[in-house]
């Protein structure tokens, strides 16, 4: 399992993958910390940019980017 922090640009189309933190080497409590703790980084840091900032779970970092094709080249 990995859990991602990732934005969308909805309006030049850009998707980036932030931190991408695996259960092999975090439990769930610090990965879920550490990803909050970037989010409200990248929110801090966007000001009034209307970009998505999200938080994503899936087996692996390949999953998620075939499951959300705003990040397939991310």
């Amino acid at each position: 399992m990995v859990t991602i922090v990732a934005s969308w640009d909805a309006q030049s189309g850009e998707g980036r993958i932030h931190l991408s933190l695996d259960s092999a080497m975090f439990d769930a409590d610090s990965r879920q910390a550490m990803a909050q703790a970037k989010v409200h980084e990248l929110e801090a840091l966007q000001g009034d940019q209307p970009i998505e900032v999200m938080i994503a779970h899936a087996r692996t970092l390949s999953d998620f980017r075939r499951t959300d094709p705003r990040f397939y080249d991310a």
